[in-house]
Parts: structure tokens; sequence; C-alpha cells
């Protein structure tokens, strides 16, 4: 038996827990959104108990239903029955990795988020393509995912063109503190990442964020894509260490 099926698996007794009893339902916000029985926490978690019973075979359908999920942990918390609900989906998302591929979703995850400077030139192509109304334009024909629309319009300038890799704090130093700057925050965000570097130099911080930081590894996990976060780890806090941080 694979890993990921494996993974699943060891999932049983949590899924099995589940009466369908609908309070996530309340709290869920894709289903708010969409409104479909699939789209619930619920339609998820018994999804992933027919794929690891083998009553269902994976496919694209059963990919995309599981893919309508921000992983936000609302319905666990509200769960009566205390279900995992964010443990199962990702293992159904490894598992489903597996035998459904995504190729956009691999060459995005391990050939471009892994490299800040291809993913910056990616980004500024696709901030380009929304300027000229190219991005919608392929969302109305279909070529492109309406996910597409999540992150909005990419801000002019990502936070690293405008944040020091030292930031000085206001006032008499008190600590010295680093930042990891993420992609999201970085390219999406990047106001977040501003307002948080300020408030840190206003409380007397020095404040350090590596400019060759590369991806978390988040995304990719989360998403079902294998990786072993530990090299990433490592190379993570090799860059906080080298700056006297730890």
């Amino acid at each position: 038996m694979a890993r990921e099926a494996m993974e699943l698996n060891s999932l049983k007794e949590h899924y099995l827990r589940c009466v369908r009893c609908g309070q996530c339902r309340s709290v869920c916000p894709v289903f708010a959104e969409i409104g479909n029985e699939t789209a619930t926490p619920r339609g998820k978690v018994f999804l992933a108990h027919l794929l690891a019973s083998g009553e269902l075979k994976a496919d694209v359908e059963i990919a995309h239903n599981l893919s309508l999920c921000l992983l936000c942990q609302a319905c666990t918390r509200e769960c009566p029955s205390a279900v995992p609900v964010h443990k199962i989906i990702t293992a159904a998302r490894g598992l489903l990795a597996r035998e459904v591929p995504n190729t956009l979703q691999k060459i995005v995850f391990k050939e471009i988020w892994t490299r800040p400077s291809l993913l910056n030139i990616s980004a500024g192509l696709f901030r380009g393509c929304q300027n000229l109304g190219l991005t919608g334009l392929g969302r109305s024909l279909g070529l492109l995912p309406p996910a597409l629309d999540l992150a909005g319009k990419l801000p002019r300038r990502p936070a690293r063109s405008f944040i020091k890799e030292i930031t000085r704090p206001e006032g008499a130093p008190k600590i010295k503190v680093g930042y990891f700057l993420g992609c999201t925050t970085n390219l999406i965000f990047p106001h977040v990442a501003k307002s948080t570097v300020a408030v840190l130099s206003r409380l007397g911080c020095e404040v350090v964020t590596p400019q060759h930081l590369k991806c978390c590894g988040l995304p990719r996990q989360k998403t079902g894509c294998p990786i072993s976060l530990q090299p990433l780890r490592i190379l993570i806090l090799t860059h906080f260490s080298t700056r006297t941080l730890m």
C-alpha cells in the first residue's frame, strides 16, 4: 500500500466519527459561497472515507471537490465529534496527488515556487496579464481556473522591493528578531509585511528579513504534493542563524 493511502487509512477512526450532523456547514466559507453538499466539510470527509475504502476510485472530479477547501479549520473547531477535517482532507489530497497528478500544480509548486527569481518573474507576467485584461478573458473562455480570482489584482510592488534586510529600531534597541517574509505576504499582501516590520521597529526591535529565503513548503504540503520539509527547514534556519538570531 502506498504511503499516501496508509496515511489516509490511519485517520479512519476520525472520519468514522462523523455523524453527518451538518454543524460544519454553518461555519464553512466555501459552502457559503458554493452551496453544494460536496462543498461541505462533511461531504469531503465522506468522499475521503469512500476513497480510503476503495468504494470510489480517484479521479479528476473528486480531486476538484477536495480542492475546494481553505483548510481554515473552522469546521474542525466547530465539530461536536472532534473530527480533524483539515487533516483528513490534506491526507486525501496526498492520495489524489499520487493517483491523479496535476501537471500544472507540479510545475507551479516544484519548479516556480521554489525559485524566488522565477517566482518574481512569473508574478510580474501575471500582473501584466491582469492589467491587459487577459486573465479575465481566459477565465471567461474557460481556459483559466476561477481560483485565479482569489488573489485579486497583484500589487504593483512586492514587499521585498521596499523592506530592507535589516530594519533598525526606532529609539533604543531592545531585541533583534527575525521576520520570515512568505511568498503570499510578499506578492499579494505587501502592506501587511510593511505594517508588521513598522510595528516591530516601533516596539524597539531590530528586524532581520533575509532576502534569499525560498518557499516554506506549506502550499505544496497542503495541496497534497509530496515533499520533505526538512531540507527547507534547514535552509531557513541557516539563513537566520548566520544573522546571529539563533
